[in-house]
C-alpha cells in the first residue's frame, strides 16, 4: 500500500499522562488467590450483593486509568520512556473510538485502522477511495480527535466490509470440508485461512475461494487452554476466572470464564454452579454464581501495589469495535501469569467449535509465553478497562493467544461489574 502523510491535519500536544492507583480496597471478604477463602462468609459481609461504589456502566473506551505496570511493559517492549509510553496508550484508546466512527461513516470504502509503534507512533487509516476523497473524509471525521496529528492515510485494494464478506464465503465453503482457523490481515488487505496439514491445504485450494484469500499451513490450529474475581485459579478443568458479572435485567452476581471450561467449577472446594453457557458463533463463555462470596469488580494481576495489592479495579469495558489493531493489551492467566502483547487480528475464527464466527481477537508477542493450558477464561485488559476473555493459544510456540471480546458476554445474559 502507498503511504501519504496528512500534512493538513493539526497535531495535538499532549501533557503528562494520567497514571493513578485505584482507591484502597473496601472491607469485605473476597475470593483471593493469595488467601484461600473459608467455606463460610464473614458475618458482616454482603453475600452476592453490589458494593456501594459500583455501577454497571456502559462502553466508554476513554474512561480507564492507565496502570503503571502496563506502561512499563510497553516502554520496555518499544524502548520509550514512561511518559511517552503512557501518552501512546492514551492515544490507543482514542484511536478505537475513531475506528468506530470511520466504519459507520463510509463502510464500503473504509479498509481498516491500525497502530504503528515503530519507528514512531502513528495511527494508520486505510481507504479504497481515491486519495483526495479519502483525505477529505478523514479530515472531517478525525477533526477534534486526540490522535488527529498522528494519522497517516493509506490506500488499500479492498474494504474491510469486502474482506469480512469474503471470510463468510470461506466459512460456507470449508466449514463441513476441513478443519481451519481464519483471520484478516487488514494491513495487507487479505483473508488468511490457516490449516494444519498439506491434505487440508489441498482440499481448501480446490474450493474456488475468493481472490482475497491466502492459505497458510501451520503447526496446529488454535486450541482451548483449559488443562472471586478475574484472574483466579479455578479448580475443575482447570481454568482461570474471568470478570465478575451481573445478570442483565436481574439481581444475580457471579464470575465469567471460558465456555469450554468444565462444569461445575470451584475454588478451594466451594462449588460455583453454572448459570448459562454458550459455545457458538462469537461466543466461548459461561457464567457461574458464587454462593457465599462477594463478587468484586477486580482483576488479579499478581503485581504488588500498596493501594491495590496484587489486583486492579475494573472501571470500564471496551468492546470489539473500539479495540484498534496493533493495540497493546495485557492479560492474567493462572499458568503464564501477567504479560502483554499486540493485537494483530480482530477477525479471527477458531476451529474448536464448528460454527465459530470470525470475531475473535488474536494477540502476539515474540519470545513471550502468552498462553498455556489452564489460562482459559482469564481476563484481557488495558489499564482498568475490561477487553476480553481468554479462550485459546493460536500457534505452536505459545507466543500467540486468542480472546473473546468482552461485549460478547451479553450473549450469555451478563455484563461485567464496574467500579466507580
Amino acid at each position: 500500500m502507498r503511504k501519504r502523510r496528512l500534512s493538513q491535519l493539526l497535531g495535538v500536544v499532549f501533557g503528562s499522562a494520567l497514571i493513578l492507583s485505584a482507591a484502597p480496597d473496601p472491607t469485605g471478604r473476597v475470593v483471593d488467590a493469595q488467601e484461600p477463602p473459608s467455606s463460610e462468609p464473614a458475618a458482616s459481609d454482603p453475600v452476592d450483593g453490589a458494593d456501594p461504589g459500583e455501577e454497571e456502566g456502559g462502553l466508554d473506551p476513554l474512561a480507564p486509568l492507565l496502570d503503571p505496570h502496563d506502561v512499563e511493559e510497553y516502554g520496555l517492549e518499544y524502548g520509550v520512556p514512561a511518559e511517552e509510553a503512557a501518552n501512546r496508550l492514551e492515544m490507543q484508546m482514542a484511536a478505537g473510538e475513531l475506528e468506530e466512527r470511520l466504519s459507520l461513516a463510509e463502510p464500503e470504502a473504509f479498509a481498516g485502522l491500525w497502530l504503528e509503534h515503530e519507528p514512531e507512533f502513528r495511527v494508520v487509516v486505510a481507504f479504497t477511495l481515491p486519495e483526495a476523497e479519502g483525505d477529505l473524509l478523514l479530515e472531517e471525521i478525525a477533526r477534534g480527535s486526540p490522535v488527529q496529528g498522528f494519522i497517516d492515510a493509506r490506500h488499500a485494494p479492498h474494504s474491510l466490509q469486502r474482506l469480512r464478506a469474503d471470510a463468510e464465503v470461506v466459512i460456507g465453503k470449508l466449514r463441513d470440508q476441513v478443519l481451519f482457523d481464519m483471520g484478516l490481515d487488514v494491513i495487507n488487505s487479505s483473508v488468511e485461512v490457516y490449516v494444519a496439514s498439506s491434505e487440508a491445504a489441498e482440499i481448501a485450494a480446490g474450493k474456488s475461494l475468493p481472490a482475497t484469500v491466502r492459505l497458510v499451513q501451520v503447526g496446529h490450529l488454535a486450541r482451548p487452554e483449559a488443562s472471586v474475581y478475574a484472574g483466579l485459579r479455578l479448580d475443575a478443568g482447570p481454568c482461570t476466572s474471568g470478570f465478575s458479572v451481573k445478570e442483565a435485567g436481574g439481581n444475580r452476581f457471579g464470575i465469567s470464564t471460558a465456555g469450554h471450561c468444565p462444569n461445575p467449577q470451584s475454588i478451594q472446594g466451594n462449588v460455583f454452579p453454572r448459570q448459562e453457557q454458550k459455545i457458538s458463533g462469537s461466543h466461548d463463555a459461561e457464567w457461574l454464581t458464587t454462593p457465599g462470596f462477594v463478587d468484586q469488580p477486580r482483576i488479579y494481576d499478581g503485581i504488588y501495589d500498596s493501594n491495590t495489592p496484587y489486583y486492579r479495579w475494573v472501571k470500564s469495558k471496551t468492546g470489539r469495535g473500539n479495540q484498534p489493531l496493533q493495540s497493546w493489551v495485557c492479560k492474567y492467566g493462572r499458568v503464564t501469569g501477567y504479560n502483554c502483547g499486540t493485537l494483530v487480528d480482530k477477525d479471527y475464527r477458531v476451529s474448536h467449535f464448528s460454527n465459530a464466527n470470525p470475531t475473535f481477537m488474536r494477540v502476539n508477542r515474540s519470545g513471550i509465553d502468552l498462553s498455556q493450558q489452564g489460562d482459559s477464561g482469564g481476563p484481557w485488559f488495558v489499564g482498568t478497562s475490561a477487553w476480553g476473555i481468554h479462550v485459546a493459544a493460536a500457534e505452536p510456540n505459545y507466543h500467540e493467544a486468542v480472546y473473546m471480546a468482552v461485549n460478547y458476554l451479553s450473549g450469555i445474559g451478563v455484563n461485567p461489574r464496574l467500579k466507580t
